[in-house]
């Protein structure tokens, strides 16, 4: 694991970032640590030439207004005083078409066609307006670093993917098929396990996998009574690849926890943010005996399909879901990319309608919603 600070990009912006890497060598570690934090970096920097300001109503052309992409439900934008007492979660104004906002104009060949995208949710740090905003801060779902415009639109997509099938098994409570880490060819999976079986903890793979058949994969770590444990999550172009990386998460997942286990023993946990406050408390008091969506049902087999970025973006299509890509870097070695595909979820808690219902329902799964924030 590697982890560092990044400072903001911006004159006067005294925010900082924080970033991570992970891999099987030191070196592989830092290099991911090192990409995340260019993404980070050049995520920041907005290209004034190409920022239109202007009320939805008053543009030419096809518009992405934001409530399609942010999913909150009237209940919550009624309740948002009060619910915004939190600030991880904060629920902006309702979206006003009049009203003036920030757009910036999307590729026309990575996504299904062109249009005008809130710049407010596409880059870190953007000035969102205050209180009274209609866009909460932009975070880092959707946003990827690649070798190429494609290459990084696709790590985009996937993540987008990935955090809707999260959020659909998380706030429904879905008991999904479990994988068996051996069957995934992946020696980085095999070893981790080995790993953390010397260790006293057990781990387990979940296909998350629901209406969009992309793999994605939950991996799980506790202890052997059920206790202590932590997730990492993600989705590939085969099963392999998902698991491999869901395994890198949970890896991170697991340091972050160990550190703030030693912090709280030495410290106490008075100096944590909100977030780390929230996932150690869940580490400490989850037991996954009491959780049949966090241990999972029967087996299921991870074949080895292989997709590439225009066979997401088309079953995206066959699902109704359109795809929006903003190049917002691009050199000889690398492009930094931000993908939106409204009617997909983050997993924060939006309980807006659309598929935290429908899918469940069109693939009868019992589900029932709950609203316990997920915990990072």
């Amino acid at each position: 694991m590697a982890a560092g600070r990044v400072r903001a990009a911006r004159d006067g912006d005294e925010s900082t970032y924080f970033v991570s890497g992970w891999g099987t060598t030191v070196e592989q570690a830092l290099q991911g640590c090192l990409y995340e934090a260019d993404e980070t970096h050049f995520a920041q920097i907005i290209p004034e030439g190409r920022i239109l300001r202007s009320c939805a109503n008053a543009i030419h052309g096809r518009v992405v207004e934001p409530p399609g992409i942010l999913l909150f439900s009237e209940e919550q934008y009624d309740r948002r005083e009060a619910g915004n007492r939190q600030p991880r979660n904060m629920v902006p104004a309702r979206w006003d078409r009049s009203a003036p906002e920030d757009w910036i104009l999307s590729d026309d060949k990575l996504g299904t066609e062109q249009a005008w995208v809130p710049a407010g949710l596409c880059f870190l740090g953007y000035d969102s307006g205050g209180k009274q905003s209609s866009l909460p801060a932009a975070d880092s779902n959707g946003l990827a670093l690649g070798i190429n415009p494609e290459d990084a639109a696709m790590s985009a997509l996937l993540e987008l993917i990935e955090r809707d099938a999260t959020s659909i098994w998380w706030y429904n409570r879905l008991v999904l098929p479990r994988i068996d880490p051996k069957s995934t060819a992946s020696d980085t999976v095999s070893s981790y396990e080995d790993w953390l079986r010397r260790r006293g903890r057990e781990l387990r793979l979940l296909r998350l996998t629901l209406d969009l058949a992309v793999p994605i994969v939950a991996a799980i770590s506790s202890d052997r009574s059920g206790r202590r444990p932590a997730m990492g999550f993600a989705a590939g172009a085969s099963w392999s690849a998902a698991a491999t990386r869901a395994v890198g998460e949970l890896a991170q997942c697991e340091a972050n926890l160990a550190l703030l286990s030693q912090q709280a023993q030495q410290q106490g946990t008075t100096r944590f943010t909100s977030g780390a406050r929230k996932l150690y408390r869940w580490h400490q008091e989850t037991d996954l005996g009491l959780y049949p969506y966090l241990q999972g049902g029967g087996p299921a087999c991870a074949d080895e399909a292989t997709l590439d970025y225009a066979s997401c973006v088309k079953l995206c299509h066959e699902r109704n879901l359109e795809v929006f890509a903003v190049i917002l870097m691009q050199d000889e070695q690398r492009s930094l990319v931000r993908m939106f595909a409204p009617g997909l979820r983050s997993t924060k808690p939006r309980f807006g309608p659309g598929r935290l219902y429908s899918v469940p329902a069109t693939l009868g799964l019992a589900s029932a919603i709950c609203r316990d924030p997920f915990p990072f």
